[in-house]
């Protein structure tokens, strides 16, 4: 559809599939029970090239940034593709499977949901945070990781976080150019693989836990 506006939804839907959209809104849209959205970045022709530029950038385009969390108690799952922005998924009481396949996001932070047994993870994220998921039992860190560059900030690398998830018993990272690593907390992991993990990035610091 290419709609580059922001849809807004609000209480009563109940499924929400958007195709190749912007932004959505869903702060108010308590009865979503699954969301299956295709994002792109805003296409307007009439953005010079430094705005076009700043829609890859963190810390320049939040509106595409997503949040779910415990008001949305009917939430089932979740996918998202393209080229989104940051992901919050913060205690979704009902939530079972998040898929994050092809998305080009920002950070990636997945935590604190007492159903979820499915994660697919993005293609490009930076800081990635999956902490405290009691019910899976696996993760695979498969993104590459990417870092703002330019609009006056710069990442030179990014945290990975797996703590306090009781029942993982593998963990795969994928991803590279980390300069805070936290493993903590996960009483039944026993197989952990990261091959591709060889440095942290351009940062001077290095934080392992």
């Amino acid at each position: 559809h290419n709609f580059r506006g922001t849809i807004t939804l609000s209480t009563g839907v109940k499924n929400f599939t958007g195709n190749n959209i912007v932004a959505f809104g869903h702060s108010s849209a308590t009865d979503l029970e699954t969301v299956n959205v295709t994002y792109i970045r805003d296409n307007d022709p009439g953005l010079s090239s430094g705005a076009v530029a700043d829609l890859g950038e963190e810390n320049k385009n939040t509106a595409q940034d997503v949040s779910f969390g415990s008001t949305h108690t009917k939430l089932t799952s979740l996918t998202l593709t393209g080229k989104g922005g940051d992901v919050v998924v913060n205690a979704a009481p009902a939530l079972t499977t998040v898929d994050l396949e092809g998305l080009d996001a920002f950070d990636v932070t997945v935590h604190n949901n007492v159903a979820l047994t499915s994660f697919t993870d993005a293609k490009t994220a930076n800081d990635w945070i999956l902490d405290n998921n009691d019910l899976m039992t696996s993760y695979n860190a498969s993104h590459t990781t990417t870092m703002t560059t330019g609009s006056g900030s710069t990442d030179a690398a990014a945290k990975l976080s797996v703590v306090g998830n009781a029942e993982i018993t593998s963990l795969t990272i994928g991803s590279d150019d980390i300069d805070d690593l936290d493993i903590t907390g996960n009483a039944k992991l026993a197989t952990l693989s990261a091959s591709s993990l060889k440095d942290n990035g351009s940062s001077t610091a290095g934080t392992v836990d």
